[in-house]
């Protein structure tokens, strides 16, 4: 009888032992995973910084040239949207950091469960076999003597608490620093939108030709001269973006108002490549004060305009 109970812990422990290699090389995977993405991220934020530098240098070359008096077209590059595209990043690291330190968590309590089964079947191996020898006829009370010192040192409660305490500990520390990086990242995404930088931004509607329907999105137009729009507010990751220093502006039936963009570069395909873009204001007044900011964001971006109007006083700010 002995023989047949340790038997069938054995194929218990080896099917056991199969669950922890499982386990094993799904977290060893997802981990790796996690870290090529991590790598990926850190990697970028240098580069996005560095697209940031070159964007605000642009844009100083361009207020120079207005301020001499020399009205110029506005930059290439949108400070403020690189500086959104610099939070994006931040936000994909912070997102694959979360799942790192999930998959932590996920990987502790795993490790516990799995630790816990084997420490229930060694002290049942190790406790029929001393109800055996027990049963015993020949005299085996050093062997028990012994047995009882091992099933002692199991202690599977003190173990397992000893993991728990480590999973604890490493899951608060997570927490913690989860916690501070998303506080900082979501005060970077509100300072983005309370920018100097926004001349309007607001909620309109944009006409989607793919599914012909019209689409809520929130609008930020830069002093720069570009338009951009989100899914909603405070959503870092723009939907699209329109460079108005290649734009103009066409009337429509209140509250619906057109942009037209043209390409990029030059050449016989430029006017086929060109596209229209369709709004509509909740309000005619909304329309109306959204085509004056955006004519006048034109006028500025094309060099017609030296500087916003709230900016005639001579400053021009960057």
């Amino acid at each position: 009888p002995l023989h047949a109970t340790l038997c069938g812990l054995a194929k218990d422990l080896t099917a056991l032992l199969g669950r922890y290699r499982a386990a094993a090389r799904e977290v060893t995977a997802e981990a790796a995973l996690a870290q090529r993405h991590i790598d990926t991220s850190r990697k970028q934020l240098p580069a996005a910084l560095a697209e940031h530098v070159g964007a605000c240098r642009g844009l100083e070359q361009v207020l120079a040239e207005r301020l001499a008096g020399r009205p110029t077209r506005g930059p290439e590059a949108d400070p403020w949207g690189t500086e959104g595209r610099l939070a994006q990043e931040q936000q994909a690291l912070q997102r694959w950091q979360d799942r790192e330190r999930a998959l932590l968590k996920r990987g502790f309590e795993q490790v516990t469960e799995l630790e816990r089964q084997r420490l229930e079947m060694a002290t049942q191996a190790m406790t029929v076999t001393m109800d055996s020898y027990q049963a015993a006829l020949l005299p085996l009370q050093h062997d028990l003597t012994s047995m009882k010192s091992v099933l002692r040192a199991i202690q599977p409660e003190v173990k397992l608490n000893g993991l728990r305490d480590m999973a604890a500990t490493a899951t608060a520390t997570a927490e913690g620093l989860a916690s501070r990086q998303a506080e900082c990242l979501h005060s970077v995404c509100q300072q983005l939108f309370c920018s100097p930088e926004i001349a309007r931004q607001g909620d309109l509607q944009l006409w989607e030709p793919a599914g012909e329907r019209w689409r809520k999105c929130h609008f930020v137009l830069t002093r720069a001269g570009f338009l951009h729009w989100f899914p909603r507010v405070e959503e870092v990751r723009p939907l699209d973006c329109l460079t108005l220093g290649r734009c103009a502006f066409e009337v429509g039936k209140a509250p619906r108002f057109n942009i037209l963009e043209t390409p990029r570069g030059s050449g016989w395909l430029g006017g086929i490549r060109g596209r229209r873009v369709t709004f509509q204001a909740a309000s005619v007044e909304e329309c109306c004060e959204w085509a004056i900011a955006i004519r006048e964001a034109i006028a500025v971006a094309v060099g017609k305009q030296l500087a916003f109007e709230d900016e005639g006083d001579g400053r021009i700010t960057s």
